[in-house]
């Protein structure tokens, strides 16, 4: 509901809005390994990070088990990177001072253009598109460097 508002009010004020899908990376393996209650934990400081780091008139949503969709008025998409640069601090801070898991996060970003005909399902599918390119660029690093999870 939150999205297709934005997208009204892009269309009629002009306005860039950009949407990020963040996907939680080693979600499953931290249940399998630490139990569910550290997932659940490990979901709820996701969320708090980004609720923290973003602008007030950005908002956040879980859209699924371990994938939250991040909404940004008034941000191309070269702002939006800017914004969660923020969020990439936060949780490098949080992975600083937390000894039981890390938190990594896999996320892409799609920009609404109303020239380009762009739907609400289409601007969530590009977001989602992008992160599956980021979250197979992270698995490559793991597999190749041999990392684990904590």
């Amino acid at each position: 509901e939150h999205l297709q508002e934005y997208i009204s009010m892009s269309d009629e004020k002009n306005i860039a809005l950009s949407v990020a899908y963040v996907d939680v990376n080693n979600l499953k393996e931290i249940n399998d390994i630490l139990g569910h209650k550290i997932g659940d934990e490990l979901i709820k400081n996701v969320a708090n990070i980004i609720s923290e780091s973003i602008r007030n008139n950005d908002s956040v949503s879980r859209i699924g088990g371990d994938e939250f969709i991040v909404l940004l008025p008034n941000s191309d998409i070269a702002k939006a990177a800017v914004i969660w640069e923020r969020v990439i601090k936060g949780i490098e801070l949080f992975n600083n001072q937390n000894s039981t898991y890390k938190i990594s996060l896999s996320v892409g970003f799609a920009q609404y253009k109303k020239n380009n005909c762009d739907t609400l399902s289409k601007l969530i599918e590009k977001a989602d598109n992008e992160m599956f390119i980021n979250k197979k660029k992270y698995k490559e690093v793991i597999v190749n460097e041999g990392q684990r999870i904590k």
